[in-house]
Order: structure tokens, then sequence, then C-alpha cells
């Protein structure tokens, strides 16, 4: 009992100790996870700029928001009414929890406080201010005008504002940063393409990948959301973004890696306490993947400096790999023999296989992509450190305890392995057949889509993708880009741009270009526009020659002449000048400040009808630092990168790898055995997925190269138990039991994973199960049938 509880102990201790060796890692290291890390760390310049766009931008901060009554009332009047009430108390909410800047809900009052910030940049911000405004006859038409507009219904804030803008020019540039587009509109606030709920955008004031704000915001929009509903009843609300998404993902993937574990666990200890008997061959059987882990962070923290979120869940999958070594050595445990007799038996087989799987990944430490690289300095780590300690450590661990031997049963299973020996032949064929099948397919058998690296499930995409519509907020393909060392070069080079622009509008072959020179001048025209306004004494004089006739009171406009005379002293107007929210919002959708000193501008298209107009108008205007984005075109060039130089790599690592194999069985059948079983195998599990209706992608990728480490570890295994075989009756017992007890441990572990709600989980579980089923039967074949040629020599 007593050796029984210090096997048990041990293990615990040990595992205690990664532990705490992990968590100090992952506390010390910086550990980063948004969307640029799938970008190359060597770029085009059309790649920069999307980076900046991803990572720079506000839209990163905006949250789309639906809500919809459980229960609308069936009148039409009246359930808009009922949108707009719980529109704008959604609003009220949202604003009152202090972690938005901007809340929108499509409802403009242009009420005095609203109406300020256009009244107080009138003659600075666009549209163009006309100079006749502020002639004799140009002030006559404009107080004729005023006279109108006082006897409708707006005439109150009229009257408030007439003595210091008798022109209403501020309603003229409250009309062009309003817009004439955008989403349906119901009682005056937006609502949904089928008018069935309200819509609301929300622009967080924390950033975008800031977990932890991002997580106070969403929790402050569900609170709102339960404001709303104690005031008007049930909702169903709905919410999205870039923001929401990050902070999803991440619950996600936290309550998936709980299911899965619950799953997991209690049948891989099923399946090794049916075939070992014995609690403590579970947690030993743990310190070796453990090590592998925190020895793969470690070493991606001190090469690298910072470790990519994916790189840990994706690392931990394919060091999997590494939990066979364990299993293999308490598998091969005869009769009375001592731990490290049994560790020292197998080394030869098991270093090997650790070392060819492990040169496989050394290539993909180069990688361009930082991802990549970092899985392959992690799984190079974490297999050479899993072996190790199997090696050294484990037999320690699990002194004295006695393991029960394979039982004679494996014997039955020797026929069989000869016997499908006689198949590798019409294996070949198939696995033949099976690659050029699949260059027949050409590129259709590959995933070029971005999202098919998403973690998003399904549900999510088609929540996100309603909120875009009903917002009109839909992500264009294309987008102008304008880069510039400031913000007035920029607005200059703007404007240079826009007759081309506006020429492309009336020919139709766009419906519209949104800029930020279209809302702010440049500080030179602001200038000469300023400049262009009459002096206070001039100003006076035609307003009372305009006035003569019109029944307005003597002194009236002297706030217009000294709002006219303040604009003149005060200058242009920049960015950084804007407090009011409601300006400022629209200039940082179309702005973005980099890190590096520069500033971009993007313009928004609508409508584009004719790509090629475009392209050519743009080079046409020579206009520097201009660039048309096609964001479809770069994700889609971006894959193809991934998966090209990736591929180049694995096939890299495999030519190294079989050079490994070589120099460890050293000669050309052991080397050609166990090397067209793995090649069968990674062929056919990829034919097999491509017949199955599925795009490969890089998750596919690496889950085939876990498929080559699984085929390489039971060829060589297999193949071992050939020898042991020939040297002496039953000796193979304990190689097929260890490979058929790993092979079943795989199974059920990737075929859990395989129904992860998480996308990218769910391909590398599909990949792998059927990979290790296909595996255990190549290896099967190519190394049964060859006792005649195996003696206790063979390497």
């Amino acid at each position: 009992m007593r050796a029984h509880l210090a096997a048990l102990l041990r293990p615990l201790l040990v595992l205690a100790v990664l532990g705490g060796l992990g968590a100090a890692i992952l506390t010390l290291v910086p550990v980063r996870a948004d969307l640029s890390i799938l970008l190359p760390e060597r770029q085009s310049e059309d790649l920069a700029l999307l980076q900046r766009a991803l990572s720079e931008g506000p839209a990163n901060r905006t949250v789309m928001i639906g809500l919809t009554p459980a229960n609308p009332p069936a009148n039409a009047r009246a359930r808009a009414q009922k949108l707009a009430a719980i529109s704008a108390a959604m609003k009220r909410e949202l604003r009152a929890s202090g972690l938005f800047d901007r809340v929108a809900n499509g409802r403009l009052a242009l009420d005095p406080d609203t109406l300020e910030p256009f009244l107080a940049h009138r003659y600075r911000l666009n549209p163009p201010l006309e100079p006749q405004a502020f002639t004799e006859a140009g002030l006559g038409r404009a107080f004729d005008r005023l006279l109108t507009e006082l006897r409708g219904l707006g005439s109150p804030l009229i009257e408030r504002i007439m003595p210091r803008d008798p022109t209403l020019r501020a309603f003229e540039v409250a009309r062009l940063w309003r817009g004439d587009s955008g989403p349906r509109k119901l009682n005056g606030v937006w609502v949904g393409r089928e008018g069935a709920r309200a819509v609301l955008l929300a622009r967080s004031a924390r950033q975008a990948f800031d977990a932890g704000g991002q997580a106070q915001v969403l929790a402050a929009i569900d609170a709102a959301v339960q404001a709303v509903e104690a005031e008007h009843g049930p909702v169903e609300a709905v919410r999205s973004g870039p923001s929401v998404i990050a902070v999803e993902s991440r619950n996600m993937a936290e309550s998936e890696s709980r299911r899965l574990l619950v799953w997991s666990l209690p049948v891989v200890a099923l399946i090794l306490l049916a075939a070992f008997r014995r609690p403590s061959v579970l947690v030993a059987s743990a310190v070796p993947l453990a090590t592998g882990f925190v020895a793969g962070a470690g070493a991606v923290a001190g090469v690298f400096g910072e470790i990519l979120a994916p790189t840990l869940g994706f690392g931990a999958i394919l060091i999997g790999v590494g939990v066979d070594y364990p299993l293999h050595q308490f598998a091969h445990r005869r009769p009375a023999e001592a731990p490290d007799a049994s560790a020292r038996r197998i080394w030869p087989a098991l270093s090997l296989g650790a070392a060819t799987t492990a040169i496989g990944f050394l290539p993909l430490m180069m990688s361009s992509f930082p991802g990549v690289a970092q899985l392959g300095v992690f799984t190079l780590a974490g297999l050479l450190a899993a072996a190790a300690v199997t090696r050294w450590l484990l037999p320690w661990l699990v002194r004295p305890v006695h393991l029960p031997p394979a039982a004679a049963a494996w014997d039955r299973l020797a026929p069989l392995h000869a016997a499908l020996g006689r198949l590798r032949g019409p294996a070949l064929l198939l696995a033949a057949a099976a690659v050029g099948w699949l260059a027949l397919q050409g590129p259709s058998v590959w995933q070029d889509d971005l999202r098919g690296l998403s973690p998003i499930p399904e549900s999510r995409k088609q929540i996100d993708q309603g909120l875009r519509a009903d917002l009109s907020a839909t992500s264009p393909r294309y987008l102008i880009a304008v880069e510039a060392p400031d913000v007035q070069t920029l607005l200059q080079r703007q404007e240079a741009l826009q007759p081309t622009l506006d020429a492309l509008r009336d020919s139709g072959a766009v419906a519209k270009i949104d800029l930020l020179a279209r809302y702010l001048p440049s500080a030179a025209r602001q200038r000469a526009r300023l400049d262009a306004l009459p002096d206070a004494q001039t100003l006076r004089r035609r307003l009372a020659d305009a006035l003569a006739a019109r029944p307005f009171s003597p002194g009236t406009f002297e706030p217009f002449v000294a709002d006219v005379a303040a604009a003149r002293a005060a200058g242009p107007l920049t960015p950084s000048d804007i407090q009011s929210p409601l300006l400022a919002s629209r200039l940082q959708t179309l702005l973005v400040e980099t890190s590096d000193g520069r500033v971009l501008g993007f313009g928004y298209i609508e409508g584009l009808r004719d790509e090629a107009r475009l392209r050519a108008a743009l080079r046409a205007a020579e206009v520097p630092g201009v660039r048309l984005l096609d964001i479809k075109a770069q994700t889609e060039a971006l894959m193809r990168g991934y998966r090209a130089e990736t591929l180049r790599w694995i096939a890299l690592g495999a030519v190294l790898g079989l050079g490994a194999l070589a120099l460890g069985l050293r000669a050309v059948r052991p080397v050609a055995q166990v090397g067209a079983a793995v090649l069968v195998s990674v062929a056919l599990s990829a034919a097999l997925l491509v017949a199955l209706g599925t795009a490969l992608s890089l998750f596919h990728l690496l889950g085939l190269m876990v498929v080559a480490g699984l085929g390489l570890d039971y060829a060589i295994f297999l193949r071992q138990a050939v020898r042991d075989d020939a040297a002496s009756p039953g000796g193979g017992r304990g190689g097929r039991r260890s490979v058929v007890v790993c092979a079943a441990t795989s199974l059920a572990v990737f075929a859990i994973l395989s129904t992860a709600a998480i996308p990218m989980l769910g391909q590398l579980g599909t990949t792998v199960t059927l990979g290790a089923g296909i595996s255990l039967a190549s290896g099967l074949v190519f190394t049964g049938g060859v006792r005649a040629h195996v003696t206790v020599r063979d390497p």
C-alpha cells in the first residue's frame, strides 16, 4: 500500500511543480491574441496597411446591438413606438454606464446641445462656404429664408440660434455630417430591415483587445438590457463586433476546454485502467505531457519574448503525440523487470520516433508567420522534453509499483499483423490514387477564405452578418487608403483626389466614397475660406443694408458679427481640436494615427459598379500615398501565402525526418517500411477529408502533421514488436499492446475534440481521428509479414 501511495504522490508533486512553472511563465510573459498575429512579419505594403486598419482602427471598439421585443404589439404603429421607446432606453442606460464614448440609435434631434458643435465650427467645416453668402444680396436672401423658417415647426430652435447664425449655416453643416444613408428608420430610430428590432451602435472607451476592459463593456450592455426589460418588458438582445467576438471567443474557448476535459479524462482513464489496472499510471502519464507544455512555452518565451495565444492551444495538441511515450514504457514492462530496465530497453525505438517527429517540426521555426514559427519552437522543445522525462524521470516516479504484463491474448494479433503485410501493394496503389485524385482537384481542395481560420462558430457569424445588414454596416471589399506623414498632408492629398472621386460618382462608377476631407477641410483651405469672410465693420454695413426692408430689430444680429470675427481670429480647425463626441466619432472612423507617427485616411466605398475604372482613375490622379485595397484579394493572398510557405516547411521537415529515420534504422528496408506507413497515412487522411467535402485549411495541415507523428510512432513500435517476436516467442506482446492502447487513447481524445463548437478545434479533431485509425492500419500493413526479413541484430 505504501509503495502504491508513493507512486501516486511523486507524480502529483511533480505536476504541482510544473503547474507553478507554467503559471509563472504565463504570468511573466506577454500573451498576445489580436488578429494581426495572422499576418506575416515580412509584408507587402497593402498588407501592412491592412494590419494597421485591423489593429488600430476605432471600428474594433464598436459594438452592434439588436433588441427585439418578446411580445411585440400587433399594430404596426404601436410596434414602431415600442421599438423607439426600447431604443431610447437602451441608449440612455449605455451612456449612463460611462464605458462608451459614443452611443448611436439613429436619432439626432437637433436640440441646442446637439447643434452647438456644428454652430461653433460652422465656418471651418464642410460643406464649402460660398463668399456670396456674405454680400448684401446673399444676406438678403438668407433673411427671406429665415422668415419662412420661423413660421415652420423648427421655429423655437431657429429663434434661439438666429442671432448667431441668420444664414442657418449650422443646419447645412449638420446635414452633411448626419449623412443621407444608413439603416432603416421608424419613429426616428434605427430598426432592422424587417422592422422587427431596434438596432444601435455603441463604441467602447476601452481598447479593443483589452480583454478585461471589454468584459466590463459586455457586462454593462447586459445590465442595460436588464434595465430596459424592467421598464419595457422582456426583449431578445443580440450583440456583435470585434471586441464582442474576442471576449466571447475567449469565454467559449474556456468553456469548451472544460467540456472537452470533462469528457476526455474519464474516457482516457477507463482505457488506461483497463490496460494497466493501476491508478498511479494515470497520474504518471500526465507528467511527460505537462513537462512538454512547460518546456514548449518556456522555449517560445525565450526565443520570441512573447507567446501568441493560439500557440498554447495548438502547441498542446501538436505535442499530444508525447502522451504515447509513457504508455509505451508502461506497456513494455515485463514481469519482475525494473522500470529503469524497461525504459532503457525501449529507448532506441522511443528516441528514434521522438527525434524524427521533432526534426519534422524543425523547419517551421523559420516561417515568416509568427504563429507558425512559434508552433515549430513549441513542438520541438515539447516533444524532446517529454521524451527525456519518459526516459529518465518516469522510472523513478512509478518505482516500485509492478504493472501487469501483457497478456498472452495479445499474441492473437500476431497472425493478423503478419497477414496484413500482404496488403502493402494495394495500400501503395490506393495512396498513389489518392494523391493523384487530390492533384486533379486543383486549388478547390484548399480553404482560401480567412474566415476559415476564424474561431467563431457559424451561429455567431450569422448574428454578426444579420446586425451588419440591419445597420448597413456590411464590411466593404474595397477600401481607399491614403497614407501621409501628418494630418494636414493627408487632407491635402484627399482634397486633390476629391475631383476624381466626384467624377466617378457622377458617371455612376461608384455610389459614394466617404473621405475625411469631405467633412474637414485642410488648414490651407480653411484659412482661405476664413480670409474671405468680411471683417466686422464691413459685415455690419452689409447687414444694415440687407435689413433695411425687413422686420428685424437693430442689433439683433450682433452675435452673428461676433461669431464671424471670432472664426477669423481662431484660425483653422484640426482633428485634435474637436472635442465633441458627435463630430469626433465620425472623424475617428476615417482617420487612424499609427504607432509610428504616420496617419492613414480610409475612404469607404459604397455601390462600386466598375472596379477597373476606379483603379484607372486613381492611377491617373497621381496623388501620392493613395491605394485601393481589395480586402478579399489581400486576405486570400494571405491564406495562399500561409499555405504555400507552411507546405514548403512541412516538405523540408519530411525530408529531414526521413534522413533522421535513415540514420536511426541504418537500412533501406526498415526505412521504406516506416516511411511508407507514414506517407500512406497522411495521403489517405487528406483524401478522405476532401472526399467528405472538407476544404483543407491550415488547421487540417497541422492535424496531418500530428497524423504523421502518430503514424511514425505506431510503425516504429509495431516493427519493434515483430523484432521482439523473432527474438523470443511472445516477445512482441508488449509492443502490440502499447500501440493499440496509444491508438485507442488518441482516437478517443481526438474524436471528442472533433465535437468542439470552435471550428478550428473541430477541424483538428476530425483530421486526427481519421488519421489515427488510418495510421494504425497502415502501420500494421507495412510492418506485417516481415518476420523472415528480421534478425535480432536488425537495428
